[in-house]
């Protein structure tokens, strides 16, 4: 750590350019800066309010080797003794309502890399925006992402940017909207859903537009395709029961298959 600055009667928290290792002293994560703005007044009625909370560059090489430890998780805690007790008991009450009235993540960047499935996702320009009321089951949340990719076996696909605005408002998500695309292929996903923590009910449309080239390439198929296929699907009601309609349609300009 650089730097640390902080005032505890103003309740302004910084940190400056913080590198985490883990055991082997590989670096594991870290930021460019983070800070935290607190509110003390609210805590005589048992509220934690943070009236602004910005991580600046935050990132993250997460890997997981072939028994399935996360160095991230080795770099925070030793391993417990197997017969160690849970931290929190059950049903545990927190003491406080935290309240987060602005958190804002800037130009994120996160690797993931584990041995067991041979499998590599790396996503650059994470940035969110948000505010939340758990008491009160509410809050916003806008997240966007630059390029990302996705490598394994078989599969090798990259996203050149994805986009998800939800708001939380008395148990129930209204508005969502989530948006991904590739260079030819488009995801649209928006609706809302009720009622979230009892029992869920949903009406929700997803449009979807695939490039049959792209599919190709992330695919690793052999067979030359071009074109789209597109597609809609509906879904309304309870998750256990849900109304469902879909539509497909295609236009291939040219497909052959090799013998």
């Amino acid at each position: 750590c650089d730097k640390l600055r902080y005032s505890l009667l103003r309740g302004r928290f910084e940190l400056v350019n913080v590198v985490v290792k883990g055991p082997s002293e590989n670096n594991v994560a870290g930021f460019e800066r983070f800070s935290v703005d607190l509110s003390w007044i609210p805590l005589l009625r048992r509220n934690l309010v943070i009236s602004a909370l910005v991580l600046e560059k935050p990132w993250t090489n997460i890997e997981v080797d072939r028994e399935g430890e996360m160095n991230l998780v080795r770099a925070f805690s030793p391993p417990k003794p197997e017969d160690a007790k849970p931290d929190m008991e059950e049903g545990h009450t927190p003491p406080f309502n935290v309240v987060v009235q602005f958190l804002q993540v800037i130009q994120g960047h996160f690797r993931y890399e584990t041995d067991r499935e041979d499998l590599k996702v790396v996503v650059q320009e994470v940035n969110i925006a948000a505010n939340a009321n758990p008491l009160k089951r509410s809050g916003n949340l806008t997240l966007q992402t630059g390029e990302a990719r996705l490598e394994r076996p078989g599969i090798n696909t990259e996203l050149d940017q994805l986009k998800l605005e939800a708001t939380l408002r008395n148990g129930s998500i209204d508005p969502m909207n989530l948006q991904a695309n590739t260079g030819k292929s488009r995801l649209k996903l928006s609706g809302h859903l009720r009622d979230v923590f009892r029992k869920p009910d949903a009406d929700i449309v997803l449009d979807l537009a695939v490039s049959l080239a792209e599919a190709k390439r992330s695919l690793q198929l052999e067979p030359p395709l071009t074109g789209e296929v597109s597609g809609r699907l509906a879904a309304s009601g309870t998750l256990e029961n849900p109304d469902i309609s879909l539509g497909l349609g295609y236009y291939i300009s040219n497909v052959a298959v090799s013998k």
